[in-house]
């Protein structure tokens, strides 16, 4: 049976809808700040010469958590300004994505290098930091599969 219609495929998977970005950030930033308090203060009683020796945990994972969310923030912000649903028309400045792809990889580069010779953080602290937006959207899809999807007004 041939339709001359069409039908709209689905952007998204059933388990992630448009918000699910902003509030994996949002989600993410909180659980950063929660974590960077419990490591600051568990770290007061290290013995250390200097401060940033005392604190190199929690400034490290501080620093990847905010390298992180700041790129995703800016990745999530070029996405939804250039990806438009076919009511709105033609995608605007296409350009602009690969621009923000590209450019924030040195961005991101440099503040890590920045972070590991002249803030000397711990590296696997770092790295913690790093995963932190990957684990909150890791927590939320499972939450989704094991609760359900989240029910709007």
């Amino acid at each position: 049976m041939v339709t001359t219609e069409r039908e709209t495929p689905r952007v998204l998977p059933p388990l992630v809808d448009e918000g699910f970005p902003g509030r994996t950030t949002r989600t993410s930033i909180l659980f950063s700040v929660i974590v960077c308090v419990f490591m600051f203060l568990w770290e007061i009683r290290r013995q250390a010469s200097s401060l940033l020796e005392r604190h190199a945990i929690s400034i490290g994972f501080a620093a990847g958590a905010a390298i992180i969310i700041a790129a995703f923030a800016v990745l999530i912000w070029g996405v939804r300004s250039v990806i438009r649903t076919p009511e709105e028309g033609k995608p605007r400045r296409p350009g602009l994505l690969v621009a923000v792809i590209v450019l924030q990889l040195p961005v991101i580069g440099a503040a890590m290098y920045g972070s590991l010779v002249y803030l000397k953080v711990n590296v696997f602290a770092m790295v913690a930091g790093l995963s932190v937006w990957f684990f909150v959207a890791i927590l939320k899809v499972a939450s989704i599969l094991l609760i359900g999807p989240r029910q709007t007004k």
